[in-house]
C-alpha cells in the first residue's frame, strides 16, 4: 500500500497518528489520494435515549455542519452505506 492508509495497516511502521495534527494530515492526504473533496470522522456516542454524533475531524465548514445538524450526521453515520 502506498496510501496513507498503509500507516494504519503496517505494524512495522514507526509512524503513528499521535496528535490531532497527524490525524488532520492523514485525512487530507487520504482524501487527495481517493479524489474526495471532503471528509468527516464521527464518533457515535450511545446515550440512554438517543445516538449523538461527535465530530473528531472534518474539513467541512462550520456553517455546513450547523445547517444539516448533528442529528442528520448521526443518522448518516449509522446508515447502511457508511463504514
Amino acid at each position: 500500500m502506498s496510501s496513507p492508509a498503509a500507516i494504519l495497516h503496517s505494524d512495522a511502521s514507526g509512524s503513528r497518528l499521535a496528535s490531532r495534527g497527524d490525524l488532520t494530515s492523514f485525512f487530507m492526504q487520504l482524501s487527495a489520494d481517493i479524489g474526495a473533496d471532503s471528509y468527516m470522522l464521527v464518533a457515535m456516542v450511545h446515550d440512554q435515549d438517543r445516538n449523538d454524533a461527535r465530530i473528531v475531524s472534518s474539513n467541512w465548514i462550520f456553517d455546513a455542519i450547523e445547517l444539516i445538524g448533528k442529528r442528520l450526521i448521526a443518522n448518516l453515520a449509522l446508515g447502511p452505506l457508511t463504514a
